[in-house]
């Protein structure tokens, strides 16, 4: 993420969902909620993920 060309776009995206939050309180993706669990994941390419990691959340659920 650092070096002679850092993501720009990366930066991009997350400055505006960082933005968007501060001004509306909506950073641009589903409120997180158990049954749907979206996620953003930042990157590159930025995207919305519905459960991501489910055998590692799964772990931690045992651990309840």
């Amino acid at each position: 993420m650092i070096g002679p060309q850092p993501p720009q776009q990366l930066a991009d995206t997350m400055h505006a969902a960082w933005t968007a939050f501060a001004a509306t309180g909506d950073p641009g993706w589903p409120a997180y909620h158990p049954p749907e669990r979206s996620t953003m994941r930042f990157d590159t390419r930025s995207e919305v993920l519905h459960d991501p990691r489910p055998r590692e959340r799964a772990l931690w659920d045992a651990r309840r």
